[in-house]
């Protein structure tokens, strides 16, 4: 609109607002040398009066676990060495399907925080729906979730029909999974009894094979059985994120029965609960983290803001039919996350994503090329199924150990903590130490399985 006015009205005048009052030097050259790569724009660069301030930092990652042991490292020696709160930080991504690895590091080191732009992990609706199946399966007498998902996906079962369902079965004082068992013995007429066949036959069919296979394989097949990649339309930005969301919990309960030896789907399921109630009875005051999309942030501006997750595919987003306008709107997102920055600025990503329930090796984003913190990255095109989650890219990255925070006066004395004690963290109560290498451990909490920290970032004492 901006550009036809000035062809509308020659010889207007135009007053370009280029003094930024917010960022540093250093910030603003940031976000100057990507924005400059857009075509379709006015000339406009921003300056300021003030500081240079320090350099912008990039991190490349093994993984998305070590980019946010890398986050909150940084976070730790901010907050020590400079005095800043958790209010000044700001954790910003592209999509909201990779905020899980942050939301968990946040639970670890117990430092509240708030989510913009959608909602908390597992309150958000596909997550939620993904294990009321897996509900079911563990409780026949989870009513609430069987009504959570007899329409999931959409199988033309109205309300009306569902109240005759369930009045069926408190006559013969069945739960309703038992009635699903049987649905010819609960009297139901033909066409309610047509309409709830196919729910009945998946679950069913889920509980039976639940004794037949081992865990991990199980919650793969109830994805496909379920066919919940049919159910989103991945050429929509938010229903693919919704996709992706169902893929970062089956890589979490892939990872949950890794960690933790011979557990059931009881106990996985006994580990969300948990960490949802302390989620639901999180004290939120004003000084805590941001964790945010990029377009939830729009007008806002943070002392300290990591954009994360910066690989080609995630940001910018890239699909087979992205044209050149998709890539500069995807520019000026890069733009606004950039400027949102006062004083200082991390951009960091990994070599390889846990998505789709596979380990993703990707190349880092362009921006990071434009921005001139790297150099430009080798071409890849990625393969991408998203139906069987699986996926190939042209190159693999090698293996580093976990991220170390360099050693400073300040630190934690961890020295104490060792092999079979019992500690106690101010969230999760008692557990043990498994394992201990170097300043991170392996500890095992009753009802939650076996969780990893830092032990110089955790708030955990040793039981005496």
């Amino acid at each position: 609109n901006i550009k036809k006015f000035i062809k509308d009205f020659p010889g207007c005048q135009v007053f370009k607002l280029e003094r930024n009052y917010r960022s540093t030097k250093n910030i603003l050259d940031c976000a100057n040398k990507i924005i400059a790569n857009n075509k379709q724009r006015m000339g406009k660069e921003l300056y300021t009066e003030g500081d240079s301030g320090v350099r912008v930092e990039h991190k490349e990652a093994f993984d998305e676990i070590e980019e946010a042991d890398y986050v909150f490292n940084q976070i730790d020696i901010l907050k020590r060495q400079h005095g800043y709160t958790d209010k000044d930080f700001a954790i910003l991504v592209r999509t909201s399907s990779i905020t899980k690895p942050f939301e968990e590091k946040c639970n670890l080191y117990n430092i509240p925080y708030r989510l913009i732009g959608g909602f908390k992990f597992y309150e958000r609706k596909e997550v939620k729906d993904f294990l009321a199946y897996l509900k079911i399966i563990c409780n026949p007498k989870d009513n609430e979730s069987v009504l959570r998902v007899v329409n999931v996906p959409k199988r033309g079962i109205g309300d009306a029909s569902i109240e005759k369902f369930i009045e069926a079965c408190n006559k013969q004082k069945k739960s309703l999974v038992e009635g699903l068992a049987d649905l010819s013995s609960l009297g139901l007429s033909g066409v309610v009894t047509n309409k709830l066949v196919s729910f009945a036959a998946i679950i069913n069919d889920l509980i039976a094979k639940r004794e037949l296979m081992d865990l991990d394989d199980f919650v793969d097949y109830v994805y496909d059985t379920v066919d919940f990649a049919k159910m989103y339309d991945i050429d929509k930005e938010e229903e693919k994120d919704r996709l992706d969301n169902i893929g970062e919990l089956i890589g979490d309960i892939h990872h949950f029965f890794e960690a933790n030896q011979n557990v059931s789907l009881d106990d996985y399921l006994q580990m969300v609960t948990l960490q949802t109630s302390e989620d639901e009875a999180e004290r939120l005051g004003k000084d805590v983290l941001t964790i945010a999309t990029v377009h939830g942030v729009k007008g806002l501006e943070f002392r300290c803001v990591f954009i994360v997750g910066l690989e080609d595919g995630i940001f910018p987003i890239k699909r087979y039919d992205s044209t050149e306008e998709d890539i500069e709107e995807e520019r000026r997102i890069m733009y606004v996350a950039v400027t949102r920055a006062k004083e200082r600025l991390y951009l960091t990503h990994a070599k390889r994503r846990f998505r789709f329930g596979v380990h993703q090796y990707g190349i880092p984003s362009m921006f990071l090329k434009e921005a001139d913190v790297i150099k430009a990255p080798e071409p890849a095109k990625p393969k991408i199924n998203l139906v069987n989650r699986t996926a190939t890219f042209a190159t693999k990255p090698t293996p580093s150990t976990q991220y170390q925070a360099p050693n400073m006066n300040l630190q934690k004395d961890i020295s104490g903590f060792k092999v079979g004690q019992k500690v106690e963290h101010i969230r999760f109560g008692e557990g043990e130490i498994i394992a201990i290498s170097g300043e991170n451990a392996d500890i095992k909490f009753e009802g939650l399985g076996v969780k990893k920290f830092n032990m110089r970032l955790a708030p955990i004492t040793i039981i005496k």
